[in-house]
Parts: C-alpha cells; sequence; structure tokens
C-alpha cells in the first residue's frame, strides 16, 4: 500500500473518531472545541500537501518545486524560518536545498 493511501485511511480513521466524540451527550463544549481546532489544522496540512504535491506535478525543476515548498509551508503555518534538506548518500550528509528567509514580526 502506498504512503499516500496509508495517509487517506488514517486521516479517515481520524475523522471517524472525532466525529463520534463530537456526538457523544457527555462531550463538553471545551473538549469540542478542541477537536474542531485539531480537524481544522489537520484539514491545513493536507490542503498544503495537496497543493504542493500539484505543484511537483506542474513544475519538472527540483530547485523550483522546493522553493515553492518552503515558501507555501512558512505562508501556511506561520513558521519563522524553514528549510528543506536532502540526503546526499554518497557523502553521507544533508545538504540544505531551500530555505525561506525569516519573516520579521
Amino acid at each position: 500500500m502506498k504512503d499516500a493511501d496509508k495517509t487517506k485511511e488514517q486521516l479517515i480513521r481520524e475523522l471517524a473518531a472525532a466525529r463520534q466524540r463530537m456526538a457523544e451527550p457527555e462531550a463538553s463544549e471545551v473538549g469540542r472545541k478542541q477537536v474542531e481546532e485539531a480537524l481544522e489544522r489537520r484539514a491545513a496540512q493536507l490542503a498544503l500537501l495537496n497543493d504542493i504535491g500539484g505543484k511537483i506535478a506542474a513544475v519538472l525543476e527540483l530547485a523550483s518545486v522546493l522553493d515553492r515548498a518552503v515558501y507555501l509551508v512558512q505562508e501556511s503555518f506561520g513558521y519563522h524560518h524553514v528549510a528543506l534538506f536532502t540526503v546526499d548518500r554518497d557523502h553521507d550528509e544533508l545538504v540544505m536545498r531551500a530555505f525561506s528567509p525569516p519573516t520579521t514580526d
């Protein structure tokens, strides 16, 4: 089974469990709010991954894809700084391939 299929099945199970918890009569308003927030975060992450996947399919140049990915992660999640590394197996080291400039607050 592909990793994407595993992730999809995992998300379906998580959503079903969250819906069940929200439907329980003893679930508190705070508990429901926490579940809703967790679902919103998960949905944002999946939307980002979907967007990145679409960009990868549309762009053949790896450097452009990595630059776009760090930008999308930084903007979507509000991170101060984002960097992507790849493994250089010949030299057994990580190589920074793309990074975003730190945000200014």
